[in-house]
């Protein structure tokens, strides 16, 4: 059953509680929100953050292969993703599907690299869409899906809710930025680079509401 406007608007204003141990993290400069682990206590919303095998990237720096190196962009990931050198506007998407299923989603997490080195996304815009292309998830290939997803022309800008902007970023704090509006029906949510700080670095999950 889809949220009604004033429920979203009153998840907005709780933030995001979730069970075991707590920790705080920053939303935005006005607003701070209280997690715990992944799932909220009303069971509405999950920070689904997949396996390697269902990320694609618009290119990997050294065109390590997935879950190796500089590609692995899951929030727990030991680095990021990072983006080859010289790279524009470089992108980072996440299949949502389950069992095949396109999902709703409401929002993104991110993270800066997890090392110890101070790189990350300053500034991101997001698009989904609900195509459903082809993609051999068994092979571990940089570039595995690239040319699929950037084959879609329907992908849709999402407004979010406040500003995707981090001018400063501790890299395991994890940062949400919520869509204005429910998008239903996605296949894939892409997270495209605008602004960064030393190197275009992310780990990145998506909020889904079940």
């Amino acid at each position: 059953r889809m949220p009604t406007s004033s429920q979203l608007r009153q998840h907005n204003k709780n933030g995001i509680v979730l069970d075991d141990a707590r920790v705080s993290i920053e939303v935005s400069a006005s607003e701070r929100v209280s997690v715990e682990n992944e799932e909220q206590r009303d069971g509405a919303e999950s920070w689904y953050d997949p396996e390697e095998a269902r990320r694609v990237y618009s290119d990997v720096y050294g065109d390590e292969a997935k879950g190796t190196g500089h590609a692995r962009s899951q929030l727990n990931s030991a680095r990021a993703w990072s983006a080859k050198t010289g790279s524009v506007a470089p992108w980072l998407a996440i299949d949502v599907r389950k069992d095949n299923v396109n999902q709703t989603v409401v929002g993104v997490v991110t993270k800066g690299r997890g090392d110890g080195v101070a790189q990350w996304v300053k500034h991101y815009r997001v698009q989904v869409t609900s195509e459903t292309p082809a993609i051999d998830y068994t092979s571990t290939a940089h570039d595995n899906g690239t040319s699929q997803l950037q084959a879609i022309g329907s992908w849709k800008d999402v407004t979010l809710a406040a500003s995707a902007e981090f001018p400063s970023e501790a890299s395991d704090k994890p940062r949400v930025a919520r869509f204005a509006t429910v998008e239903q029906n996605v296949s894939f949510v892409r997270i495209v680079v605008t602004q960064y700080s030393s190197w275009q670095s992310m780990r990145a999950a998506v909020i889904l509401y079940k």
